[in-house]
């Protein structure tokens, strides 16, 4: 073929292309476009282009503004939004479709049940202009589902869309607001007092740490606290019942059952949550002192109110580390002494080889060994506690030095006293604890 024929043929092979691009391609991609526009509801083109709402409906009227931070309820009256239902009402609104034009030219509001709408929606778009639609009775006459009349305040047309967009705003300013009870700045907190009728707890962070100082002093776990923090912050309403309480009295506020107090590192800022009385037997009433409502939670969720200091302690009676340790001995009625010599390993006292691996599993169980319960903090009179002549006594060395020495007493149905030799702290262990630390050589060998 000559050079001159194949120009020409490339040429209409590329006129050919390029109607093929732009009509079959980009062209069916703009009227496909044009399609989706001409079927929506309301000719919006994104959620973005709605910076406020208000619906009027059976359940009332709430009114809500949208910011960099979220949505804000302002009618009936200011207060944090939730975000998730609001956005679900402007996706609906924007992605709502056609079934039908009923009509085009409205004569009589009552056909369609929007002389007394089901609801009315006001948008405030982002250029500050106000669009209201009205969404009137249902239409039964659709071969897929429920579809619901809706028209322009301002127009004569009327259609039909999918009810979903009536379900999804009618909502109760209960479901369309935050219900978050309690909020704090979690960084700021360097103290947290707990108190029910039967005990205070006391929490501080000092130098970055935190420590329980009351009614003992000790290290926090970092985790306990952490969770104490979110369990309370993370608090849901099941209900509000009073906006701005005039008095706490009726929901036994004032003299609370359990209180949580978070004070900021500044030391002025104090922050305060009550747990009252029982509205029903499955709920109470809380309360964030100060400009808040008074609101309803289950009793399971004021469990958060009721800890103790040994909710925040290392339940470990006293860990060690088990690669030191080369002796270790049981008195009571499963009595062991073994000892490590040098390299060789693990012996009895009558000479017999064990087990390195079985010896090293021992003493990791006793330096993880942890208490369940406390008996007494401070105890005074051991033989309460029949430690005073222990059923038992574990005891790890390095040389003459004793690595970890725990007080086993009487055993009973499921837990046993037992202590930290030099300790006097009391605490109940559960006695399958105790069994896995009562071995004999030959469970060793």
């Amino acid at each position: 073929m000559k050079p001159k024929q194949l120009a020409i043929l490339f040429v209409a092979f590329v006129v050919v292309a390029g109607f093929v691009y732009f009509y079959e391609y980009k062209g069916g991609l703009e009227r496909e476009a044009a399609a989706e526009w001409a079927s929506k509801t309301f000719k919006i083109s994104g959620p973005e282009e709605i910076v406020g709402l208000t619906l009027q409906t059976e359940q009332g009227e709430v009114s809500a503004v949208r910011d960099q931070g979220g949505w804000q309820i302002v009618t009936p009256f200011r207060v944090n939004a939730e975000d998730g239902q609001w956005n679900g009402i402007v996706n609906e609104i924007t992605q709502s479709t056609i079934d039908r034009v009923i009509t085009t030219e409205l004569t009589d509001l009552s056909t369609f049940g929007l002389n007394t709408p089901r609801a009315t929606v006001t948008l405030t778009m982002m250029d500050n202009t106000e669009k209201t639609f009205l969404i009137g009775a249902e239409s039964k006459a659709s071969k897929d589902g429920t579809k619901t009349f809706v028209k322009w305040a301002d127009s004569s047309r009327v259609v039909t869309t999918d009810n979903a967009l009536f379900t999804q705003l009618d909502k109760s300013l209960f479901e369309l607001r935050d219900k978050t009870i309690f909020q704090i700045e979690e960084p700021r907190v360097s103290k947290i007092v707990l108190e029910d009728m039967e005990r205070k707890v006391v929490l501080e962070k000092l130098a970055n740490r935190w420590m329980i100082t009351g009614p003992i002093h000790m290290v926090a776990v970092p985790n306990a606290v952490n969770s104490l923090i979110s369990g309370l912050t993370g608090l849901k309403a099941r209900d509000f019942v009073e906006e701005n309480p005039q008095s706490l009295k009726p929901y036994g506020l004032e003299k609370p059952v359990g209180r949580a107090q978070f004070v900021y590192d500044d030391s002025t800022t104090s922050l305060e949550i009550r747990l009252g009385n029982k509205r029903s037997a499955n709920e109470m009433y809380v309360h964030w002192l100060g400009d808040h409502p008074v609101a309803i939670i289950d009793t399971t969720q004021a469990k958060q109110f009721v800890r103790t200091a040994f909710d925040f302690q290392d339940k470990k009676l006293k860990p060690f580390d088990v690669k030191l340790a080369d002796h270790l001995t049981i008195s009571g009625d499963m009595a062991l002494d073994i000892i490590k010599r040098d390299t060789l390993g693990w012996f009895s006292e009558a000479g017999d080889t064990l087990s390195t691996s079985k010896v090293e599993s021992l003493l990791r169980s006793l330096s993880s060994i942890q208490a369940d319960a406390v008996g007494e903090y401070y105890a005074e009179n051991l033989a309460l506690y029949d430690l005073h002549q222990p059923q038992r006594t574990i005891t790890a060395y390095i040389g003459d030095t004793v690595l970890s020495s725990i007080l086993v007493g009487t055993e009973f149905e499921s837990e046993s006293f037992a202590k930290w030799a030099e300790s006097p702290h009391v605490y109940k262990v559960r006695n399958w604890r105790i069994r896995n630390l009562e071995k004999s050589v030959h469970d060793l060998k």
